[in-house]
Formats: C-alpha cells, sequence, structure tokens
C-alpha cells in the first residue's frame, strides 16, 4: 500500500496559482505549507521546522537551490513539472500528468541519489570545456546535417594540453580539444553510446575527452557517429572515457566550462560525486535502475589519446 508524508513544503511561483491550489488540496491528506526559497535559504531550520519533506515545481536553478538545501539538511524532495521544464521531471521517471506526478511527489521513501559538484557547482546533466565536435549531437539530428555540421567545425579545431588526475591519483597528461562531464543521460550521443551504463548511484562522474589527431581521424568518427550500428561494442577513435569519483582538470590555457548549460566557470576545475546524497521522489523505471546500481569501479579508456611528446607538442 502506497504511504504519503503527513506534511510537506511546496516552493512554486507565487504566478502559478492553479498549481499551488492544487497541491494545497491534494487527496492524499498532506498537510502543505507554501514557502519562498529565498525565506527558505535565509533560514532553513526555520522554515524546515521538523518537517522533512519539501515539494518543488520550478526551473532548474531552482530545483539546484533545493538540492543544495537537501544536501546540507537531509531533507527528501518530490518534484513536479512546470511548463517548460519537463525535461527536468522527466530525467528522473516523473510523469507529466500533473494529477500522477502530483501523487507521486508526496510519497514516502525516495531513492537516494549521487550529486556531483563542479567547483562547488551542482552538476545534474552535463559540464563541457573546449571544442566538442559531434558529441553533443542531439538524437534526432539528421545525417546531412551532422555532415554539414562537422565539416564547420573541424576547420576550428585545435588540440590543447590537458591534464586530468583521477580520485586514485591517477595523472592522465595529453592532448585535446575538449571534454565533457557527465552525470545524467539525455538525449546527445556521448550519453546514449559512450557512458551508457553509467547509474546516478554509482559514486562515479563519467568525462568524455575529445581529440581528433588528423582529418582522416575526425572523419572516421563522423562516421561512428552517422552509422553508429556498425560500431557499437567499439569505443569511438579520437575519444577517450574516464571514471572516477573525482576528476581534476587542468588545460594549457584557461577554457570556459558551461554546467547544464547555463552556469559558468573557467578551468582549473574539480569535480566530485558526493555518494546518496538527497533522497528523491522518482519514477518506477528510473528507480528500478538505481536499485539494479551499485558503486562503480575507475575506468580508464584512454588508449585513443595523444601521449607522446611529439604529438603533446603539436
Amino acid at each position: 500500500m502506497t504511504e504519503y508524508v503527513k506534511s510537506a513544503l511546496f516552493i512554486c511561483p507565487a504566478s502559478d496559482v492553479e498549481l499551488i491550489e492544487r497541491v494545497i488540496r491534494n487527496s492524499f491528506a498532506t498537510e502543505i505549507s507554501l514557502v519562498d526559497i529565498n525565506d527558505f535559504e535565509q533560514d532553513p531550520l526555520v522554515v524546515l521546522n521538523g518537517c522533512d519533506h519539501v515539494v518543488v515545481s520550478g526551473d532548474l536553478a531552482v530545483v539546484k537551490r533545493v538540492l543544495k538545501l537537501s544536501i546540507e539538511h537531509g531533507f527528501s524532495i518530490g518534484l513536479i513539472p512546470q511548463e517548460g521544464y519537463l525535461e527536468l521531471a522527466s530525467s528522473y521517471g516523473i510523469p507529466g500528468d500533473p494529477e500522477q506526478a502530483l501523487e507521486l511527489a508526496l510519497q514516502k521513501g525516495g531513492q537516494e541519489l549521487d550529486i556531483v559538484l563542479c567547483n562547488n557547482k551542482i552538476l545534474l546533466y552535463k559540464a563541457t570545456f573546449g571544442r566538442l565536435p559531434m558529441l553533443d549531437t542531439s538524437r534526432g539530428t539528421g545525417r546531412m546535417k551532422m555532415i554539414w555540421r562537422a565539416r564547420k567545425q573541424f576547420s576550428d579545431l585545435k588540440l590543447l594540453k590537458f591534464t586530468f588526475v583521477t580520485n586514485n591519483g591517477k595523472e592522465i597528461n595529453t592532448a585535446a580539444c575538449g571534454g565533457m562531464l557527465i552525470q545524467q543521460h539525455g538525449g546527445n550521443l556521448a550519453s546514449r553510446r559512450i557512458v551508457a551504463d553509467s547509474s546516478a548511484n554509482d559514486e562515479m562522474v563519467a568525462m568524455i575527452i575529445s581529440a581528433p589527431l588528423s582529418i582522416f581521424a575526425y572523419l572516421r568518427f563522423l562516421l561512428q557517429v552517422i552509422f553508429p550500428n556498425s560500431y557499437r561494442k567499439k569505443l569511438p577513435d579520437t575519444i577517450g572515457l574516464v571514471k572516477s569519483k573525482s576528476i581534476k582538470i587542468d588545460s594549457e590555457i584557461r577554457l570556459e566550462v558551461t554546467i547544464d548549460s547555463d552556469i559558468r566557470t573557467q578551468t582549473p576545475i574539480f569535480c566530485e560525486t558526493l555518494p546518496q546524497a538527497v533522497t528523491m521522489n522518482t519514477g518506477d523505471e528510473f528507480s528500478a535502475r538505481i536499485k539494479a546500481g551499485h558503486a562503480g569501479k575507475e575506468t580508464l579508456n584512454i588508449s585513443n589519446l595523444p601521449t607522446g611528446k611529439e604529438e603533446l607538442n603539436k
């Protein structure tokens, strides 16, 4: 029998009157207290007042603010999709139907999830640095569009020297045009093909490194993108993969780092995993994957990356 929390705080834009009324008048006997995120951040313990569950409906920035407070104070979280931000909820298997989402958000017993910090900023999806030819291609991009985009991207690619240090102290000195740190799988090439075995509770952050040494290598990689079924069991050429509990990244010049397509910082960056840092109500399919997950092992698949002095000095 499904159990529901007896009380919950609710964070939502004041303008969404219909949703606020629906949540307050819920049919699950949960007492709701509407709170403002700014007041919550100013004095969390007073606002919580013994409550241990918070429901949030808002944009990515607001959700991250609530996640940060959850890390610090240990309350569980329920998400209700807000129009325009359905991808955020669907990432955790939360229904798009408002009533079903509300029921899930007020249930007891969420899933413990890892949180990744990148220069102390929460990373939910991906962080990118440098140039990433074709790695961020969306699932629905046509082949001709891929080819046209690839021609434009290769003309201004440049390999830079990078140093990566893993949680186990492994130092990797190589050259690359850029990279991507991934926590949540999205609809891009990298997440659906290269790190398909990652989980939101494997205590790992995955990093993809892109290093096309020549136009020939780049074209070969392009074929692997356009015809993925022919290369399903092989890591694409010119790509390296690192998975670790923490990764330190430094580059020969300062590079802008974009976190979840919004927050920006610069190299050097330090990314670390906080194991089982928050508890969130998630959909059945997502929860099943989480339960099947386990702490991962550090992975270094870097044979495709340049390591010799001549290649690093190009």
